[in-house]
């Protein structure tokens, strides 16, 4: 019994030693909670009808990103007619300390806001963000002179539509457009696609002359014809006419006479060797004829 009292002594202040040891640990050892969480996905307009969306979180702690995985993040929204994430939808966070969550949009517009709490904190930490959930279509059309002529090389802007004017730039690919080339197919078209549905004004500027028109997009596509009345299309200079070289005339060449028999000596000199030719052979029949009648 002794023995087991000698014992418990030594396990006692070993006891009392590790409790010491515990009790003076830094506190930094041990795993600090976030306090906090931010929505970190750039877009708060989403396109209706099917379209894919990655709603992101960080955690944060003392404001700033804290790179910690493992921890669920519950997401909830609260239009599910608008976007339904689905009751009891939560994701872990990686080792960046980012949760990500996909959803797709259904065929409904509207607002919604989407709430992340996180699951390891009884609901103290949490962030919300508002969307819009939106239809988009197209604008497009032609920009003519006061003629009526498509103008090619025009700037056409979209703005956003505040009391009859315009305010900032709508954010979108393609816009600013510039309108087709004399060689197009339509001169003077342009289109500017993916506009969220909403009322916009149209402004279109071609060599200090611009015009603009105010527009509602309510469906897939909306034409938006602009007449810049005090621009007209330069009158391209007339072609001249080519000058047709004349066709050169073939000068007919003579044909080169045939050379005939050459004849030799004066005229008169052959006109007697002729004659004495003649009388020649004139003798030699008499004198023929004669011998026969002797005979």
């Amino acid at each position: 019994m002794s023995r087991i009292r000698q014992l418990s002594v030594p396990i006692s202040i070993l006891l009392i030693a590790l409790i010491f040891i515990i009790a003076e640990e830094p506190a930094g050892a041990q795993m600090s909670l976030p306090d906090g969480v931010k929505f970190v996905d750039p877009s708060s307009v989403l396109r209706a009808g099917g379209a894919e969306y990655t709603i992101t979180v960080q955690l944060k702690i003392h404001d700033a990103d804290y790179p910690l995985n493992g921890i669920g993040v519950y997401f909830e929204s609260t239009n599910p007619s608008v976007l339904d994430i689905g009751r009891g939808t939560f994701v872990m966070t990686d080792s960046s300390g980012r949760a990500s969550l996909n959803v797709v949009t259904g065929p409904n517009t509207g607002n919604v806001t989407v709430t992340a709490v996180l699951m390891s904190t009884d609901g103290d930490v949490r962030a919300s963000k508002n969307y819009t959930v939106k239809g988009f279509g197209n604008v497009s059309g032609t920009v003519v002179d006061a003629a009526g002529k498509g103008i090619p090389g025009a700037s056409v802007t979209l703005y956003l539509l505040n009391n009859s004017s315009k305010s900032s730039i709508v954010q979108v690919p393609g816009n600013p457009a510039t309108t087709a080339g004399a060689d197009a197919a339509v001169p003077g078209f342009y289109a500017i696609n993916d506009v969220p549905y909403g009322s916009y004004y149209l402004e279109a500027i071609k060599d200090n002359q611009i015009a603009a028109l105010t527009l509602t997009l309510a469906s897939t596509d909306v034409s938006g014809n602009i007449a810049l009345q005090g621009y007209y299309l330069p009158t391209p200079a007339p072609t001249p006419a080519p000058t047709l070289e004349p066709t050169p005339t073939a000068t007919p060449v003579p044909p080169t006479p045939t050379p005939g028999a050459k004849s030799t000596g004066d005229p008169l000199k052959q006109a007697a060797w002729i004659i004495g030719a003649a009388i020649v052979l004139a003798v030699i029949i008499v004198a023929v004829q004669l011998m026969r009648k002797k005979r």
